[in-house]
């Protein structure tokens, strides 16, 4: 993403303003959102489109990146169907007697040609499970930015009980905040961010530009001069009843400024940590299927799979905190597959 030496400098002093306001005193409350106190050339692959950052929206790489991971669960439901079909034209081609077990009528090859249909069935009915956990993951990631987009404006209040979906992705975005804090390193290295158009990406960008339109605040300029000298005289952990007359008035003014530059950062490490939780659910989808190539079926290895893909170090520590937020989510909302088992099997 191509920058302008002003548009540098200013992110510049931008990062300095927000890492003195962070030396004001916590007991000041400003302005701004409250903070409560597989194999990857099969189905599902990540979808990459070829368009320079200007173009690379977040609306633009969602639509591409559903539609692909939708055609993905297609195939799987086609392959299903298929299998199905099978099961049928074998238990249908001919009659069986009531009331006496199945298969103590089947001949051997029916018996072997049954088993080998059950773990088909059982081995796709894993991989529709899990690619339709990451639709609905890709759905959660489109959601929580719009929800970013909304708590960063000034008069955002909290969804309330009529929306308890939009409320419960709100709170978790809060809740990120503190479990994920955002370094003033990971946001200079986000200024530096190449790449192909993922969702992941298109998300990075926006905050890319967020974090730069916060630069051009109107004032950063003056209130960055008048709070490096504050600062000066009184040092960084500025307490207001401790300032001259005159000075409080000055830090008074700096308030709106500093409200502004708080709330826009806060939307730019919403949009990081958005990013980070797409692209675990990304790296989840990688490892499950991996697991159901080498045990097609086997739920427990599935599971055993992203353990031990931490114990090698596969997984680093961050990825695997946000993979604990992924699930929470995930059972917070089941998706489509499971919704839809759990209404032919509700027990």
């Amino acid at each position: 993403m191509s920058r302008n030496p002003t548009a540098t400098r200013r992110a510049r002093l931008l990062a300095g303003f927000a890492a003195a306001l962070s030396a004001v005193s916590p007991g000041i409350t400003y302005a701004g959102p409250a903070v409560p106190p597989a194999p990857s050339d099969r189905p599902g692959s990540i979808t990459v489109l070829d368009m320079t950052d200007s173009q690379c929206t977040v609306d633009k790489a969602y639509a591409d990146t559903l539609l692909t991971q939708m055609h993905a669960g297609a195939v799987l439901g086609e392959q299903s169907i298929k299998t199905l079909g099978e099961f049928e034209k074998l238990t249908n081609g001919r009659p069986f007697k009531p009331n006496v077990p199945m298969g103590e009528q089947m001949t051997p090859e029916e018996a072997n040609r049954f088993g080998n249909l059950q773990e088909r069935l059982k081995a796709q009915n894993a991989s529709n499970m899990f690619e339709s956990d990451r639709e609905r993951d890709i759905e959660v990631v489109k959601e929580m930015t719009d929800i970013a987009g909304e708590m960063a404006a000034p008069n955002w209040s909290p969804p309330d009980d009529s929306h308890k979906r939009h409320q419960y992705l709100a709170a978790m975005l809060l809740a990120m905040r503190d479990k994920f804090p955002v370094s003033e390193t990971e946001r200079k290295q986000m200024l530096d961010l190449s790449g192909k158009c993922t969702l992941a990406h298109a998300i990075m960008v926006q905050a890319q530009n967020s974090y730069l339109g916060a630069a051009k605040i109107y004032g950063l300029d003056e209130a960055s001069r008048d709070l490096d000298d504050l600062n000066r005289r009184y040092g960084q952990n500025l307490k207001p009843d401790a300032l001259l007359p005159s000075d409080r008035a000055t830090f008074n003014r700096l308030m709106p400024v500093m409200a502004q530059v708080r709330q826009q950062v806060a939307y730019t490490d919403d949009l990081i940590r958005i990013s980070k939780f797409e692209m675990t659910s990304i790296k989840l989808a990688e490892v499950r299927r991996q697991a159901l190539y080498e045990a097609p079926g086997d739920i427990d290895h599935v599971r055993g799979a992203w353990t031990d893909a931490v114990k090698s170090g596969d997984i680093d520590p961050e990825t695997n905190q946000f993979s604990g937020i992924v699930n929470l989510v995930g059972d917070h909302f089941p998706s489509n597959f499971v919704d839809s088992l759990s209404k032919i099997h509700p027990n």
